[in-house]
């Protein structure tokens, strides 16, 4: 049995409702949805071991401690994701699970849709701007080295914000057209016009 949800398709015209497959929605977005996750984790990662190799080879104290401070912020966006559930990653098993389960498929629906909405909403914002901003008030205070510090924040702010603006919404997106939600950013000679249907 198929499930389907109306979507909005975009196009210059008035939008027409369509349908979409749910299950194969979720199996679309899951290349996706893996790429953005081992590319973050191998970014993260070589990040974290790279400042770690380089505290390990530093002669300087406080070069050290540095990079040790860095280490541990890229640590910490590693681990975020390791913990983080993003159902979208394993929708092939789950959607294998699920079979001809109507309500367990729009649930796997719903808490991807609800994730990928954590994943680029304001706290995930807020988030990166905290565990780039601590480390480097930590480096200026106590290591004295201002410019390392403002590094450290525009840097870790760029990934964070980076992860974020490539963060999978396929789902998201299909789960606000159902709603009516949709919006659209036009550029325009004047500027950007924002379109939408609340």
């Amino acid at each position: 049995m198929i499930v389907a949800l109306p979507m909005l398709l975009a196009s210059a015209a008035r939008a027409e409702p369509a349908e979409v497959d749910v299950g194969e929605l979720l199996a679309e977005n899951r290349p996706r949805a893996q790429r953005w996750w081992w590319t973050w984790v191998g970014t993260f990662g070589a990040l974290t071991v790279g400042q770690g190799v380089l505290a390990a080879t530093a002669s300087d104290p406080d070069l050290r401690a540095v990079d040790l401070i860095g280490a541990a912020s890229s640590g910490i966006g590693v681990a975020n994701l390791l913990v983080s559930p993003y159902p979208g990653r394993h929708a092939r098993a789950d959607l294998r699970a699920i079979g001809d389960d109507d309500a367990a498929l729009l649930d796997l629906f719903e808490r991807t849709a609800a994730a990928e909405r954590f994943q680029t909403g304001w706290l995930a914002h807020v988030g990166g701007l905290v565990v780039s901003a601590a480390p480097a008030a930590l480096i200026w205070v106590v290591y004295d080295q201002p410019e390392t510090a403002a590094l450290n924040l525009v840097g870790g702010v760029a990934l964070s914000e980076a992860q974020i603006l490539t963060s999978p919404r396929h789902v998201l997106r299909a789960r606000r057209a159902r709603d009516g939600l949709t919006a659209t950013v036009v550029p325009t000679p004047s500027g950007l016009l924002v379109v939408g249907r609340f």
